[in-house]
């Protein structure tokens, strides 16, 4: 199975909330796209890799595996997307990996970025070196 690595940059409050932590005392992590985001979240596929952290907080963390995506009917979140959208398209996670990676090499690997993006193909291997089971 070729799975997908995606970077999932983060605000603080949005990775504590759902990453660091299991959000609404559910069972598992979540995480979630917002309306805008429905051809991006139609990209992802159970085993696809998250990687999450951002600028804010010193890079990248986290490497988690989607379980499973669902379409939310109520606001999970506490708070608004920037654009002031619902968070709509979520996704359940498992703690895949921890990794090291600082905001300059992911901008050195994709280009600049602000949402969730897939990494290349021709980057995995990069990207994966950074891993620590």
């Amino acid at each position: 199975m070729q799975r997908n690595i995606w970077i999932c940059p983060s605000s603080e409050a949005n990775y504590n909330r759902s990453i660091c932590n299991k959000i609404n005392n559910q069972s598992i992590h979540m995480w979630a796209f917002n309306a805008n985001r429905k051809n991006t979240w139609n990209q992802l596929n159970d085993g696809d890799l998250c990687i999450f952290g951002g600028c804010q907080l010193g890079g990248y963390s986290v490497v988690m595996e989607v379980v499973s995506k669902f379409i939310v009917n109520v606001d999970l979140w506490p708070f608004e997307s920037p654009t002031r959208l619902r968070w709509k398209y979520a996704f359940r996670l498992i703690p895949y990996a921890t990794c090291n990676i600082l905001c300059r090499e992911i901008r050195n690997l994709i280009g600049f970025y602000m949402t969730q993006t897939k990494v290349p193909a021709n980057k995995f291997s990069i990207i994966r070196n950074k891993f620590i089971f």
